[in-house]
């Protein structure tokens, strides 16, 4: 037992105890990510520095989306040789810190189904700073999967699937009978906590 972590309640009957409590979680982990990577995206895979290409920057030019849709669009997956068909479409927009310069990036990633979220291109949509090609940009990196070319829109939309992950927490509240650690701090209170960060995301370089 770890030093300050007591258990409050016990499992239900209809929950045999002798099943680990990870293995549900693992379960869960395993049939939602079955799917990554295996239908793949179109998306519209361009870039546009400081105006250079006005039909890839904002608003898009759908006129000219037949030169820019990659379709299927491929990307690399983690620890793989090779391209593989994108989970994700991406646009990067914002501009140099140094030269103030317009930019616009759309490309697509692939989510490589690790838990580490912090290396997942595809699970950073937030805006901050970020690093292309060596030089700073302040910006935002948008993610989406909703439709085939989604990251030709201003603000990009993503099926993240938050309720399925909030279900699954609620769900393990519930079969373990609550979680407490020294001092009456609840586990995924500490966890999960009301003011998330946002963390900067190194983007690789080189242009789409």
């Amino acid at each position: 037992m770890v030093m300050g972590l007591t258990m409050e309640g016990t499992w239900p009957s209809r929950v045999p105890s002798r099943v680990p409590l990870v293995l549900l979680v693992c379960v869960f982990i395993l049939v939602f990510t079955s799917g990554i990577g295996v239908s793949g995206l179109d998306c519209f895979r361009c870039s546009s520095f400081n105006g250079s290409d006005v039909h890839c920057g904002d608003p898009f030019h759908h006129n000219y989306s037949h030169t820019y849709l990659a379709s299927p669009c491929l990307a690399g997956w983690k620890g793989r040789d090779g391209l593989f068909p994108a989970s994700q479409c991406i646009k990067l927009a914002g501009y140099f810190y140094d030269t103030s310069e317009s930019m616009v990036v759309r490309g697509c990633t692939i989510d490589s189904g690790t838990l580490t979220v912090d290396t997942e291109l595809g699970r950073q949509s937030h805006c901050g700073l970020f690093q292309y090609d060596g030089r700073t940009v302040v910006g935002c990196l948008e993610t989406c999967d909703e439709f085939d070319a989604c990251n030709s829109t201003p603000s990009l939309v993503t099926s993240t699937p938050t309720l399925p992950l909030l279900l699954l927490l609620l769900l393990l509240l519930h079969y373990t009978g609550g979680m407490r650690l020294g001092g009456g701090v609840r586990a995924w209170e500490r966890a999960f906590p009301l003011a998330p960060l946002l963390p900067s995301y190194l983007v690789g370089g080189g242009g789409s």
